[in-house]
């Protein structure tokens, strides 16, 4: 193969190499449906446009918490629909 191509399918044996997952996990994105193969001739083969979408929805940023929510970018608030008045009670006491 020439050097300036590139595969769009890899083994899992390739795809454990070229991602640095382990195998345990490969296959346990594989039977979550997170991670989509495609079985030619009973061969298992991952396109590597799955397999870089499903790192990339998995994305953490270092030095954030568990979820990666303190230094993931944010988005701006959406507008919301301005809210209600507060409800005021205009008659006179009951007694």
């Amino acid at each position: 193969m020439p050097a300036d191509l590139t595969p769009v399918a890899r083994t899992i044996p390739d795809t454990i190499e070229v991602s640095g997952l382990g195998r345990t996990k490969l296959y346990e994105l594989i039977n979550r449906g997170e991670l989509p193969v495609v079985v030619v001739d009973g061969r298992t083969l991952i396109l590597d446009q799955d397999l870089r979408e499903c790192l990339a929805r998995r994305r953490q940023y270092r030095g954030a918490g568990k979820n990666g929510a303190d230094l993931a970018p944010t988005l701006p608030p959406e507008p919301s629909a301005p809210s209600p008045a507060p409800h005021r009670r205009t008659s006179a006491r009951r007694r």
